[in-house]
């Protein structure tokens, strides 16, 4: 089973925010959209989501997450945790704290308790 921590951070300055990671890691961003890139980094294993914020706020993180090949062997986990929400987002699944309510996701599943 392998897994990445996803790190999002809202930045003020998405183009200064991509050149310093993009030197930093040695990679440039896997996928670029309006206001948005995110960084494949194999080592450390790590995706990172850069948000663009506005000019006048510091930098801050968004969101943490993380990435796994199933979620089978996670469920444990979530049910450990307390967590009973698996949000399903493109193709992948997230555990989210059922408290935030600005999670967008099409479909939630809820993990079994044991």
């Amino acid at each position: 089973m392998t897994s990445r921590v996803q790190l999002a951070l809202r930045v003020p300055d998405l183009d200064a925010s991509i050149a310093f990671y993009s030197k930093l890691f040695g990679t440039e961003p896997t996928k670029l959209r309006d206001g948005y890139a995110n960084f494949a980094i194999a080592e450390p294993p790590l995706k990172l989501v850069l948000i663009e914020g506005t000019p006048d706020e510091a930098t801050r993180m968004d969101h943490l997450g993380v990435e796994v090949d199933s979620t089978e062997a996670w469920e444990m986990y979530v049910v450990k945790a307390d967590a009973d929400s698996l949000a399903k987002q493109q193709g992948s699944t997230c555990c989210a704290d059922p408290a935030v309510t600005d999670v967008a996701a099409p479909e939630t599943a809820t993990a079994a308790r044991r």
